[in-house]
């Protein structure tokens, strides 16, 4: 990026910025790169934005749906989101553009003109039938009827270790079922203080105390269930939304009280993808797959 940064100064450019998320911190020296430090990233985006990411999946379509160019490069091997395919798919459509992971071959990108196709994507973007088939979801079924000081019939389940792409993800379905769904009441359970920079419902935050933690370490979870019993009554049908990770027996629990769980995956490689909805097999009611490239169709 520092190098980028170089390169482009030298053609003229100005307003160069590193987006620097809460949990990063930056101890170096960036050169020609300004630190911008925001809760709301996508608000600096527009027609004359550049947004160069490594292809996660909240940045590639908030930067679609301003219309700004979009550059993605090669992922990290520690992380496990696959994200190839999709970035490959929006470069033959002309939606946006691949970067190898250099200084030269990101300015060359940043330099070129929008992609062919941009105002397309950005229409279809914006259109959100992915959200609307999730709002749909999640309320079907709603018996009875909340009245206006229930519980909340809606709990997103923001428990999931580390990041905040989770978050992000969840937050998004509950804005827009707040929008469109105003009789659907709702509360967001998160481990991170952050998460209530991004629910606009009721957000309770986990502590981190050790027991709590180790109870709600990702691929074992056994304790959790306890928190969704307060917030769930015999006489009204709940649903939880999670973000890719699950506890498969807590979920069997859920299930045996007659309450709905959906889920939101984020994309793997083929082999782990398969391992993913095998245990969601016979678990999960509905799963959405919000990062294939079929979702913006």
């Amino acid at each position: 990026y520092k190098e980028a940064a170089r390169i482009l100064h030298e053609a003229g450019k100005s307003n160069l910025y590193l987006a620097k998320g809460p949990l990063m911190k930056v101890d170096m020296d960036l050169g020609h790169l300004q630190v911008l430090e925001t809760m709301e990233l996508p608000n600096h985006f527009g027609p004359k934005t550049s947004v160069v990411t490594r292809g996660t999946y909240n940045l590639t379509w908030e930067a679609i749906a301003a219309g700004a160019k979009l550059i993605t490069t090669t992922r990290s091997a520690v992380l496990p989101e696959f994200s190839d395919s999709r970035n490959q798919y929006l470069e033959q459509r002309g939606y946006g553009y691949q970067s190898e992971m250099t200084g030269a071959a990101l300015a060359e990108a940043i330099l070129r003109d929008s992609p062919t196709h941009l105002a397309e994507a950005t229409a279809l973007v914006n259109a959100r039938p992915g959200l609307a088939r999730i709002g749909q979801v999640v309320c079907e079924e709603m018996i009875p009827k909340p009245p206006k000081k229930a519980t909340p019939n809606t709990i997103y389940f923001g428990i999931n270790g580390v990041g905040l792409g989770h978050i992000a993800r969840l937050s998004v379905v509950q804005r827009y079922m707040q929008e469109h769904h105003p009789d659907n009441t709702a509360e967001a359970l998160c481990r991170s203080t952050m998460g209530s920079s991004f629910f606009t419902c009721n957000c309770t935050n986990v502590p981190k105390g050790r027991d709590l933690a180790n109870a709600l370490e990702i691929r074992g979870i056994r304790g959790y269930i306890n928190l969704l019993r307060a917030r769930f009554s015999p006489a009204m049908r709940k649903t939880v939304v999670f973000d890719t990770w699950w506890s498969r027996s807590v979920v069997k629990k859920l299930k045996f009280g007659k309450h709905r769980t959906v889920a939101i995956v984020e994309s793997f490689k083929p082999d782990d993808m398969y391992q993913k909805l095998k245990n969601a097999n016979g678990c999960i009611d509905h799963i959405f797959f919000p990062c294939q490239p079929e979702e913006i169709e």
